[in-house]
This record gives structure tokens, sequence and C-alpha cells, in this order.
């Protein structure tokens, strides 16, 4: 275990630590080989939990490999100490995707494998989509193969309502679990795969046309539609009607809840626009990806591509539309998401190649590229991170309200990597007070929040300027915003029905933190 504690300076105001957004803690992690953090989630105790590709036989690496390249799942805790580990896979190459926690409290993971052994049974031949079930434990309960003969890839997928999983890949098959193919030899279609909760297929559902086609990302709204964000190079099938832009074009459509289109939309200009994560949030959708375009919806750029940003309406028409980075090329790819630091403020995790525009620094190669927006997509500030190699971000979480994490693949051993290990290591980086509070001396003297544990009503007492008033935000551990209400003085209280465990709570007065802390709802 590699791992290094960076200072940080604050400024104490009043009885608040407030600080600009910086680089606390970073951690190198594998062994001799190559170690890739490829996504990450964080649990209800606050430790980071990363699913990892790892074909290292040492170092962080305590569990026995199944074959060439394996699934890699790692416990750490705040400081970097790795809690728990284990191993999954096959004799041939497993390469994971995207790490989910579940309903139930467990975790469920997806991956791509060459295997047919070990772990894994049901392979269809070539590469197919691999979906596991833990339990609590990290006990598989159950797991399944999805696949044609013809090769899968596996993207997005999300929990249901119904507690059923929708699986999306990318398939050149046409039988086994994939029927039908509208595409030629070449050409990929987009499916989306229902799984029960015991891992049999519900249902399957193919989208695109002859083109390729791709599904980066699905989001359940509450009526149960799907909105569903991906790219497409057809225009022809479910993209009859549709004229396209250049070469790759993003695509946005809703479905109902069985999984049949409403409607569809295309957005792009000239040439490679890429979609591949989005946010829901006030019936408006942001997403993000990268561009090469020039022209259509783009009036100028940086340097191909650019971080793409766009705002959506409820029925996929652009809001606002925006490129970030500089000239030597930014993107959001992999498993990098949208995570809610506050009501109003978002973070995204990116790889940037530049040292000019909106990032303005670079290491070397490609650096890992920290940003905070608000929720029209508006970029606020930005943290680049790396060595003078490569630094590829793969996936990005929040931890502790405020803090982002990054992690991905680095090969530096200089700047911000210590304790390189070789050919390859996983890398996690941690930035905090991202909030980037920016205060002069508080009005208020006490904020009081109580009683802790709490039972079922939540009491706030601001003591100071009675005419003042401020915002108490409740986050859960993994920093979901749980409820947001205005406070004045000291007879504010809350019902509310919380599910027992730890929640974090700020109250804040416009850019001023008055407090922060935690709360044990029993």
């Amino acid at each position: 275990m590699k791992h290094t504690l960076l200072s940080i300076s604050a400024l104490l105001v009043s009885t608040i630590l407030i600080g600009q957004p910086s680089i606390t803690f970073t951690q190198t992690l594998g062994g001799a080989g190559v170690d890739i953090i490829k996504d990450m989630v964080t649990d209800n105790e606050g430790n980071i939990i990363a699913l990892c590709r790892t074909d290292s036989l040492e170092g962080d690496v305590n569990c026995t490999l199944h074959g060439k390249k394996d699934v890699w799942l790692v416990k750490m805790d705040a400081v970097g100490n790795i809690l728990k580990q284990q191993c999954f896979g096959g004799s041939d190459d497993d390469d994971p995707y995207q790490l989910m926690q579940t309903h139930d409290g467990g975790l469920l993971f997806t991956c791509n494998t060459f295997s047919n052994d070990g772990d894994v049974s049901g392979n269809h031949g070539s590469q197919d989509t691999w979906v596991v079930k833990l339990d609590s434990a990290w006990i598989m309960q159950w797991q399944r193969c999805i696949g044609g003969t013809a090769g899968e890839y596996v993207y997005n997928s999300v929990q249901l309502h119904n507690n059923k999983y929708a699986i999306n890949c990318a398939t050149l098959s046409s039988n086994g679990d994939f029927p039908l193919h509208y595409g030629g030899y070449l050409s990929q279609d987009a499916w989306i795969v229902v799984l029960n909760t015991d891992g049999s297929i519900d249902t399957a559902l193919l989208y695109g046309g002859s083109g390729d086609d791709k599904i980066s990302e699905i989001i359940e709204l509450p009526d149960h539609d799907w909105q569903v964000f991906g790219i497409t190079q057809s225009t022809d099938f479910d993209l009859s009607g549709t004229t396209s832009f250049g070469f790759i074009d993003a695509w946005v459509f809703r479905t109902d809840s069985n999984g049949s289109i409403k409607w569809t939309k295309r957005l792009g200009g000239n040439s490679s626009d890429f979609l591949e994560t989005a946010y829901h949030q006030n019936n408006c959708f942001l997403t993000a990806g990268s561009t090469s375009s020039t022209l259509g919806i783009f009036s100028s750029t940086h340097g191909a591509p650019d971080l793409w940003i766009m705002k959506l309406d409820s029925i996929g028409n652009l809001v606002e539309n925006y490129l970030y980075g500089g000239s030597g090329g930014e993107t959001s790819t992999y498993r990098m998401r949208f995570e809610q630091i506050d009501s109003i403020h978002l973070s995204l995790g990116a790889y940037s190649y530049s040292n000019d525009g909106q990032v303005g620094l670079n290491h070397g190669y490609s650096d890992y590229w920290a940003i905070k927006l608000d929720t029209n997509g508006v970029l606020l500030s930005s943290v680049v991170a790396g060595g003078t190699y490569y630094d590829d971000t793969h996936c990005n979480t929040i931890s502790n309200i405020s803090d982002i994490c990054l992690g991905g693949l680095t090969l530096s051993n200089d700047t911000d990597v210590q304790d390189y290990n070789g050919n390859g290591d996983g890398w996690l980086v941690r930035i905090s007070d991202y909030n980037s509070v920016q205060t002069a001396m508080l009005e208020y003297s006490v904020v009081d929040v109580f009683p802790n544990p709490v039972e079922g009503e939540i009491n706030v007492c601001l003591t100071g300027p009675p005419d003042n008033e401020a915002w108490f935000e409740l986050f859960s551990i993994e920093g979901w915003l749980v409820f947001r209400k205005k406070v004045t003085g000291c007879s504010n209280v809350f019902s509310q029905h919380l599910t027992a465990g730890l929640y974090q709570y700020i109250v804040q007065h416009q850019d001023k933190v008055l407090g922060k802390g935690k709360l044990i709802v029993q």
C-alpha cells in the first residue's frame, strides 16, 4: 500500500475552517503488473470501495488471481488503508467497468470477460458482458454472462425502482441473448438487458440503426420512464427521420417503463460528438462528453477534443451549451460522472492534455482534471493532478460531502504521484475543501444541531441577528442531498422520516458556512 497525505493551508474564521480546493491525499494502488481503478463508490461509513483491474501478484494485491487479468475489489478507509479485498474472474481476461451499491446493501459490478471458468460461467464465445451480484459480505449471490458469439461491450447499468437491473451493452452479435442485429458485420447495436433480482433475463431491448450505436447512460425518472443517452451513426430504424450532423452524433431518447421509445433527438456538429454521462435535476438534464466539432451548435473550440457540457430540457431540447478545456484536448469518459456536492453544485471527473484555457496547468501528457459546475453547467473551478507521464482518469466519487475522489491509471513517478510501483498503478486522488468557501467574519457565533443521535426531530439553533437566515442541508454519507430547509433564530424543528444511519449536514448563509457535522439517526 502506497499513500501520501499532503499538507493543506487553512484560515480559521470565527469557529469555521475554510480553504481553497487542494489535493490533500494521493495513493498508488497495485503491484508490479498493470493496475487500474475503473470505478469507485463510497459506503455508509465513508470508506472507498474501488473496482480495479489487476494482473499483479504482489504489492497491495493480496488475493489469488484466476488468470491473465482479474477483477480486484478493494475497500479503503479515509487515509488509504486497505480494509478488505477480493479477486474475481476466470483464466482469461476479465476487465471491470462499473460498480454500484444495490438496494439490499450489497454490490453489483459489470465487466467484459473472455473467461468461461473460475467464477465465470455461461460465456457465449468471444467477449461477453459479465454481471456479478454480491451480498454485503462480498459473497457472490449470482453471476451471469450476457452475449452472443461476436462479442459485447458493457456500458452503464442502473438498478430500477422494482429492484431489477438495466444493463446496457453494445454488440456485433446476432445470436445468443441478442437474436436481432440492425447493422452490418462491423456495426454495433445498442441493447438494454433487464435482469431480475436473481440474475435471470426479464427482457432484452434493441435500439439504434444500421450504423454504430451506443448507450452510455440510463436515468429512471420518477414516473418510471427511462431517459437514455448515447451516441449514434445511424439514420434509419429508431433514428428514422433524423439527420446526421457529422461522423458521430449525441443521441437522446425517452422510453416508457416497458422500453418503448416516446421520442428521440440527436445533437452535434460536423465531426465526432460523444455523450458519456448525464444528471437529472428539476426536470432538466446535464450531459457531459467531448466534441471535436467546429460547426453546427459549436461556435468556437479550444482544441480538439473539448469537454462538452449541455443542459437539456425535459424533452431533449438544448438550453445551454458549453465547451471547456485548452488547446491540448479534454474529455469526460469511462465511468466519470456527475456527483452532487450540494443543492446547486456538481462535480465531474475528466482528463486533460492542456496547459492553457480553463485548465491552465499540465504536468505532462494527460492529467486528472476535477471540475466543479453549477446545475446550469457553468464551470466554477477546477483542480489538476498528475505527474510528467500519463495519468488517465477513469472514475470519480464524492466523499465527506465536499471531497471529490478521482481514480484511474498513472504511469508517472513524480510531482503529485509518489511510490510508483511500475508498469502502471491504480491512482487515487482526494481533493478537499472543494466547496471553495469564501467568507468574511461570520455573523453567527453558535450553530447547534441537536439531538444527536436523532430519534425523530432535528433542532437547529442559530445564535445571532434574528433577522438573518440560513439554509440547513442534510446529506447521506455518500453525499446525496436528503433535504434542504430555510432556518432562522433558534426555533427550527424538523420532523423527518429518515432511514437509520449516518448523515452529514451543512448550515450556510449565502457563501458563508456556519457549521457542518454528522448526525446519527436511530
